[in-house]
């Protein structure tokens, strides 16, 4: 406890605080948009799941087909990764004894990685990456299926206020629920 930093909560309260605004209808299409650290958090609760060996060996996902294919801007960087300092959650090595290791799953935009147990793996022809893991509760007879270790949106070197004025007529989302 005496390791955690409260200053990035406090921070996004502010930022919600500040940004109470009243909620308003668009129209459906594509736009340019900033997601707030909130927003991001919120996400990859579930948003993780995109980046699957099993889903996507099996033919789903909504990255199918676009492995190796620039699918966002060159300035996203995302990795899952067995250890961040500080936080006090490492993942040597998974529920099938595979080392867990730092897996670059989009790089400068290109999707390029994706999270595999050995049974993914092998449908893939690929090397497992340490992220095998059960179902909650870790019940005798559970399937192993995939499960991240701390993903990571690597920073880029832009202020927050830079990109907001980049951003013109674009979308600033600042909450979700």
């Amino acid at each position: 406890p005496e390791l955690m930093q409260f200053q990035d909560l406090a921070a996004d309260i502010a930022e919600m605080a500040k940004n109470d605004l009243p909620e308003i209808s668009i129209s459906s299409g594509n736009y340019r948009a900033i997601l707030s650290n909130y927003v991001m958090n919120m996400f990859w609760i579930t948003g993780w799941m995109l980046f699957s060996g099993r889903s996507y060996a099996g033919g789903a996902g909504a990255f199918k087909g676009q492995f190796l294919q620039q699918i966002a801007s060159e300035k996203v960087n995302i990795q899952d990764v067995p250890a961040l300092p500080g936080i006090g959650y490492e993942v040597p090595f998974d529920c099938e004894g595979t080392e867990g290791r730092s897996v670059d799953l989009i790089k400068d935009g290109v999707f390029c990685g994706l999270l595999h147990n050995l049974e993914s793996a092998r449908k893939m022809g690929m090397e497992p990456t340490g992220n095998a893991g059960r179902t909650a509760g870790l019940v005798v007879g559970t399937d192993v299926t995939i499960t991240p270790k701390n993903f990571v949106m690597r920073p880029g070197d832009t202020s927050d206020e830079e990109m907001l004025a980049r951003l013109g007529d674009g979308l600033y989302v600042f909450d979700a629920f």
